[in-house]
């Protein structure tokens, strides 16, 4: 519809003014579309080519920091892959990943603000999140339901229970969880920041993936699980 009311000013123009330039009117018909989605120009002022060399310079970028802000928004993604593994290598299809998630990381955030401990907070989300896993293996191992449908049915669950428990805590900031430095490796250039300047619960991950390949793979557990 835009392009038709593009044409129709065109033409408009060209029967009302034979000598306005090819220019003026490719500029009118230009404001017109600018106008039909939402663009505000006043007073036909451009831009600076600098102010769009700014928005799109990627230069302040520092990769270093980008992969190591990677690596920490990673590793809960990481976790619940790590279960999600054992539980598919076992043959059962577990569509509540996401819920469990959810109500570990409210059932963690409100127990960092409310005892200042992140350790504890850490600990609160891992029983925060196998207690909707345990949920889960009763619904589909002893009460033999549906896998897809309870799966989907706890993560609904689960994102509901998660926005009512954290209506108490919306706009507070938890406190930080201490970094392990390492005092000669973390000042290495480039490998310090991105792989020995984090806290805990990454290298608890890291060590988890080494752990579930072991046990996969060497052990009789994984063996029958397999």
């Amino acid at each position: 519809m835009t392009a038709a009311c593009i044409d129709r000013t065109l033409e408009r123009g060209t029967r009302e003014d034979r000598g306005q330039s090819h220019v003026d009117r490719c500029a009118a018909a230009g404001d017109l579309y600018a106008l039909a989605h939402g663009w505000r120009h006043r007073h036909n002022a451009a831009l600076p080519a600098s102010h769009w060399g700014a928005m799109m310079d990627l230069s302040a970028i520092n990769p270093v920091l980008l992969v190591a802000s990677l690596m920490v928004a990673a590793t809960p993604l990481l976790l619940a892959a790590i279960g999600e593994l054992v539980v598919e290598k076992a043959g059962v299809l577990n569509l509540g990943v996401e819920g469990m998630m959810i109500v570990g990381a409210i059932s963690g955030f409100a127990v960092t603000v409310e005892t200042g401990s992140p350790t504890l907070g850490f600990l609160a989300s891992i029983f925060g999140g196998a207690a909707l896993a345990l949920l889960f293996a009763i619904l589909t191992q002893m009460a033999l339901a549906n896998q897809v449908a309870s799966g989907l049915a706890l993560t609904l669950f689960g994102l509901g229970l998660s926005s009512l428990m954290g209506q108490n805590y919306v706009g507070i900031k938890p406190p930080s969880t201490p970094k392990l430095d390492v005092p000669v490796l973390s000042d290495l250039p480039v490998i310090g920041p991105i792989l020995f300047g984090h806290d805990f619960v990454l290298y608890f991950g890291i060590a988890l993936v080494g752990a579930t390949w072991i046990l996969l793979k060497y052990t009789r557990i994984g063996l029958v699980l397999r």
